[in-house]
């Protein structure tokens, strides 16, 4: 575990998260770090029927350009 993992693990334990919380929020960070999530298929294009909306997209149809 790298040293700015404990600081945050420290952090969420202090904002009165569960430790077995903050255990699986470092394994996510940790995931990743090392990349494991870094790959896109198109499952969710068949699920929804369409192609998914990039974030910036999202939250312009959300909130319009004010503030992007």
């Amino acid at each position: 575990m790298y040293p700015e993992e404990k600081v945050g693990i420290k952090g969420m334990l202090q904002h009165g998260l569960p430790e077995n919380v903050t255990g699986m929020m470092a394994s996510i960070a940790e995931t990743m770090k090392a990349g494991e999530f870094d790959y896109a298929d198109d499952t969710l294009k068949k699920l929804i029927g369409h192609p998914p909306l990039d974030l910036k997209d999202f939250l312009k149809s959300v909130y319009g350009t004010k503030s992007l």
